[in-house]
């Protein structure tokens, strides 16, 4: 004799899939550390649009990497000036005042950072942002020291990200994504050549760009993207 179905019973009906609550997606599908990088220096970029022009001139000259204030505070770790001239090796890169230098930096972070941090992890990834930022300010700095200059903009740590995506996919199983780690290496190469041609008119830009802080940040990213014992690419 059947038993009668119970009341609680489960049951596997397929439809019941097509009413089912659907799995939340994050509103940006951009890892933490680069998402907030972004944020940071989108933050910052908004910051110096809107604040008067006495204070954005103190926001740069003190967040800006200067060659004669890091040499003060290299005689002087204690002085006044030591603090933000040690900082401008790092506190440059949240510094942006044209918004295609933003947009730039900003894109290209969300592309080539996120893939690194997705497949370096947080900490490997954090590490290489920093080797990455100031083996750029080192770059800039041993290669136009009597420039000087006032050098602020993420591009050191973006083109170290940019070095660790193209050495991840050089080192790639797959020949197309060999070919591609190729073809940007070349890219940035030849881009950097004609940035030290023809300066900042290439993109409309009211100033030089820093190729050298490039190419240094460049070679940081680099050496940090060994790679790592699995690679994921998402």
């Amino acid at each position: 004799m059947d038993e009668p179905p119970r009341e609680n019973a489960p049951r596997n009906d397929p439809r019941d899939q097509m009413y089912a609550r659907p799995v939340r997606q994050p509103m940006f599908n951009v890892p933490p550390i680069t998402l907030a990088a972004v944020g940071v220096i989108t933050a910052m970029f908004l910051l110096l649009q809107v604040v008067p022009r006495d204070w954005q001139y103190w926001i740069v000259l003190h967040f800006a990497l200067v060659p004669a204030r890091l040499a003060a505070a290299w005689a002087d770790p204690l002085g006044p000036l030591a603090l933000f001239g040690f900082g401008g090796l790092v506190l440059h890169t949240l510094v942006h005042l044209d918004w295609v230098h933003w947009a730039l930096n900003a894109g290209f972070l969300l592309a080539f950072g996120a893939l690194c941090e997705r497949v370096f992890g947080p900490r490997r990834y954090l590490l290489l942002l920093l080797v990455a930022t100031l083996s750029g300010a080192a770059a800039q700095l041993i290669l136009d020291w009597s420039g000087g200059f006032v050098m602020f903009g993420a591009s050191g740590a973006v083109a170290g990200c940019f070095a660790g995506a193209s050495r991840l996919m050089v080192s790639a199983p797959d020949p197309r994504r060999r070919r591609t780690g190729w073809s940007l290496l070349i890219v940035l190469v030849g881009t950097n050549a004609l940035f030290a041609i023809f300066g900042g008119a290439m993109l409309g830009v009211d100033g030089q760009i820093a190729w050298q802080a490039h190419l240094g940040g460049f070679v940081g990213g680099w050496l940090m993207a060994f790679r790592p014992n699995r690679i994921r690419f998402r």
